[in-house]
């Protein structure tokens, strides 16, 4: 990802509409991320919607050039990433996993 201002976004409360069911995420791996060249500000959030649902997410080889991050109600699964996930009701564990972070390679732009 480049220039992006937010690298990793899962967040339960996506709207203001009115209901009785309650998003909940879990089994979500994100593996091989890269962000470059983010803007100034950069952040990323990873939140469940309540302790009794919590987020249920793997980081496995992200790395991110703006590694701000806001997180609630998450049990976070880490490996190889620059990410340190913390706040009310996160659970970080080291997981393993192979492979690695992803590269970014650009070709240059054609003449005209």
């Amino acid at each position: 990802m480049t220039g992006v201002k937010e690298p990793l976004v899962v967040d339960p409360y996506y709207s203001s509409s009115a209901g009785s069911l309650i998003p909940s995420f879990t089994d979500i791996v994100v593996d091989g991320a890269r962000s470059v060249s983010s803007p100034s500000g950069a952040i990323s959030t990873m939140d469940g919607y309540s302790a009794s649902y919590p987020l249920r997410l793997t980081l496995r080889n992200a790395q991110l050039d703006a590694p701000a991050t806001t997180e609630q109600y998450a049990a976070i699964g880490v490996y190889s990433t620059d990410l340190t996930p913390s706040g009310t009701g996160v659970t970080v564990t080291q997981v393993s996993g192979g492979g690695s972070v992803a590269s970014c390679g650009f070709p240059a732009f054609p003449a005209l």
